[in-house]
Formats: structure tokens, C-alpha cells, sequence
């Protein structure tokens, strides 16, 4: 069966190793989730992937379409980089070293590599983790009448926005910025927007402030719309949006 570190662990990439695999198929729905997840580098797969998880969205054959999805676009999203603005790309794709003073929050031991402790892997940096779910959301496939047609219509109008984005984008900060406010103008609104990129989920996961303090200050300068609404939250707004 394929091994979790051959499809690598935040990699985004697993749809060859799996799909050419049959056993894949063959295992139980929950490892199977947790295969994806691996690629998807989510650190509490046991957690979101158990059967008896009755939280919205969760479960075996919830999160196994959730992960997959997000890896899918991902994947999208770094091979544009890659024709677009090369440079973007190798960061979108390099695992970062996790400040001294910011230890790893939650995780199941069992289901990170070893170096999980000390670096971030690329979909769990914020970008690599944000703009896919955010582009999901400008997509609306979970939404109801969305139609097929609307769906070709929203997906024209995200990529043209993933696309300039991209194009102009110098750090993956930047390009989760750009994508954000390009989107205000293709279907998303603010909190679609605030809810991935400000998300305390992946603080807790994560435990990363000064990436937070970084993208505020990114967002001020390359997303002022999205800025101006986040400025405007109460501190209660906030905490209901479980925005950092």
C-alpha cells in the first residue's frame, strides 16, 4: 500500500500515488480520509475523520471529500505558480521553520512526521492552507443553487483572480492578500475571505502569531477592502467568527 511519507505530508500531492494504487480503494473509509489528510497535512486526522465526530462537516466521508478538494486546488493553484511566477512557487512549496518562541500547538503524534515540531509543512503555512479552502468558498460548490452553469461562471471569474494574483504576488502572504481582494469583485465576501485566512483553527494548530501579525500588515497594504471590514469587527465580531 502506498506510505504516507511516499505521498509526503503536506504536499498537496497524492492523487498519482493513490489513484494508481487499488488497495487504496480497498481500505476502510476512515483510512482512506486519513491518507488524503496526510497530503493535506492536517495534524488531527483520528480527531476529524472518526465516525462518531457528529460536528458538521465531519466524519470519514465528509473529510475525505473536504481533503481532497483542497489538495485538488492546491495543486492547481502551485502549478499556476509555477508557469506564472516560477520564484512563487518554490515558496508555495518549501516548508518553513517554525519561530523559536512559537512552539507546535495541537496534534496527533501518530498522524505528523517527526519534524512536524520544527518546521511548517506548505499547506499548513497560512497561505498554502487559506487560499485553497477561500477559493472553495468563491466556488460555492457546497451552496445551494449553484447550479453547473454557475459553477463554470464562478470558476472563470476565481481563476481569473487566482491568475493576476499570482502574476503579481512576490511571497505567499502577498498572493493569500491579493486572492482575498481580487475575490471581493468574483463571489466572496469579507468573512468568506476572513474566516480561512484569520482562522483561529489554524492558530490552535499551529500556534503562529507573528504569521498572523505578518499578514495583517500585508492585508493593510494589498487587501484595504478586506482590511477596512476586518478593522471594523468588534472584538466580538471576532471571537463569534473565530477570527484571530
Amino acid at each position: 500500500m502506498t506510505s504516507k511519507e511516499k505521498i509526503g505530508f503536506g504536499s498537496g500531492s497524492f492523487v498519482g500515488q493513490i489513484s494508481g494504487n487499488a488497495e487504496f480503494f480497498n481500505l476502510p473509509e476512515q483510512e482512506q480520509a486519513k491518507l488524503i489528510g496526510w497530503a493535506n497535512s492536517c495534524p488531527i486526522t483520528d480527531e476529524l475523520t472518526d465516525p462518531n465526530n457528529t460536528n458538521p462537516g465531519r466524519g470519514p466521508e465528509a473529510m475525505r471529500q473536504r481533503y481532497a478538494e483542497i489538495n485538488v486546488w492546491f495543486g492547481f493553484i502551485y502549478r499556476e505558480a509555477q508557469r506564472l511566477n516560477p520564484e512563487l512557487a518554490k515558496q508555495l512549496l518549501t516548508s518553513i521553520d517554525r519561530h523559536p518562541d512559537e512552539p507546535v500547538g495541537k496534534y496527533e503524534i501518530e498522524n505528523v512526521p517527526s519534524w512536524h515540531k520544527d518546521k511548517i509543512s506548505p499547506m499548513g503555512q497560512l497561505a498554502g492552507y487559506a487560499i485553497p479552502r477561500i477559493f472553495v468558498e468563491q466556488l460555492g460548490t457546497h451552496k445551494e443553487g449553484v447550479t453547473r452553469e454557475i459553477l463554470i461562471e464562478r470558476m472563470d471569474r476565481g481563476l481569473a483572480v487566482v491568475e493576476s494574483a499570482i502574476i503579481q504576488a512576490q511571497t505567499p502572504l502577498e498572493l493569500l492578500a491579493l486572492t482575498g481582494e481580487g475575490l471581493l469583485d468574483a463571489d466572496c465576501s469579507s468573512n468568506d475571505v476572513l474566516k480561512h485566512s484569520l482562522s483561529l483553527g489554524w492558530i490552535s494548530e499551529h500556534n503562529s502569531p507573528n504569521t498572523i501579525e505578518q499578514y495583517k500588515e500585508v492585508m493593510r497594504t494589498k487587501a484595504p477592502r478586506i482590511w477596512e471590514a476586518y478593522s471594523n469587527l468588534s472584538e466580538e465580531d471576532k471571537a463569534k467568527g473565530k477570527l484571530a
